[in-house]
């Protein structure tokens, strides 16, 4: 096979007017001598300062084959760092595995209520504050039947602020005062303490479930502390329950727990809506994740 032949004699054998084109207005005929491709002449636009168009072909590969190196290497980087973020909800307990099996998130949360989506926005809205600055994001009780998604919101909150740095734990209530009430008596590794002031620190807190503990003196007390630690430390705190909105001052341990709840525009949500757990599987969408139905 012969030696291929050089832009410089390809223009040469096309017709006049066509490697005239460099006199129309606003281009002009650049030519010149490649090292590595030889002689070129091809006509381009009066600011740009031209060269050999092989080299800016070949050039133009390269980038595209380093942006998509670039790509391949930010999503294995991604895979592993879910899986990283799955490993350390795992062995810290934050997710209940029911929860890590589901993959709550906030794309695939379907409202079917207005107050079902007024609480997507609230619960989103408060999951960025939490990645940015935790400080001064104001605290959230949704309060709701079972099954309204209430929990589903708070797990994949959860995830945001663990996949952003920030830390976070989520316990039903009556599982915290059992842990707490296990240390009484020198029981057990920890103390009510170091407990008090780990909840009274983390990043985001969620309390799942208010209302199902005891409703003893001892859950009151410790429960209005727990709110008030983090109310001083301007940190937010996630309320769930479905008790009734008229009995939340008793389940948080006094109406000046509640207030500090709602204190700096915190926001009481009354999400209703279908049963999601009795819902049939087909009914469920299956398609557009995160599409307001």
């Amino acid at each position: 096979m012969g030696q291929a032949q050089s832009i410089g004699s390809i223009l040469g054998g096309l017709p006049e007017q066509l490697v005239a084109r460099g006199n129309r207005p606003g281009m002009k005929v650049d030519e010149g001598h490649c090292d590595r491709h030889g002689p070129y002449s091809h006509s381009v636009p009066e600011h740009i300062q031209g060269g050999c168009p092989m080299c800016a072909i070949e050039e133009a590969d390269r980038q595209r084959w380093r942006q998509d190196r670039e790509e391949q290497q930010l999503r294995k980087r991604e895979k592993a760092q879910r899986r990283l973020l799955e490993q350390k909800e795992a062995a810290e307990g934050l997710i209940p595995k029911r929860w890590r099996n589901r993959d709550a998130r906030f794309e695939n949360y379907y409202p079917h209520t207005d107050s079902q989506t007024d609480a997507l926005a609230a619960m989103r809205e408060l999951a960025s504050g939490v990645c940015d600055d935790p400080e001064g994001v104001q605290s959230l009780i949704l309060q709701g039947e079972i099954g309204t998604g209430k929990t589903h919101l708070a797990i994949a909150a959860i995830r945001q602020a663990l996949s952003s740095g920030r830390t976070a734990y989520f316990t039903k209530v009556a599982r915290l005062m059992k842990r707490i009430k296990r240390t009484y008596g020198n029981r057990g590794d920890e103390d009510e303490l170091s407990i008090l002031d780990s909840l009274s620190t983390v990043d985001l807190l969620v309390l799942d479930e208010l209302g199902g503990n005891t409703g003893s003196d001892t859950d009151s007390r410790l429960l209005h502390e727990i709110i008030d630690e983090r109310y001083d430390n301007d940190l937010p705190t996630v309320i769930l329950t479905n008790i009734a909105v008229e009995n939340l001052d008793q389940a948080t341990g006094g109406e000046a727990a509640t207030s500090r709840l709602m204190a700096d525009g915190g926001q009481l949500i009354v999400v209703s809506g279908p049963d999601a757990r009795l819902e049939p599987i087909q009914e469920r969408p299956r398609s557009n994740p995160g599409k307001l139905l």
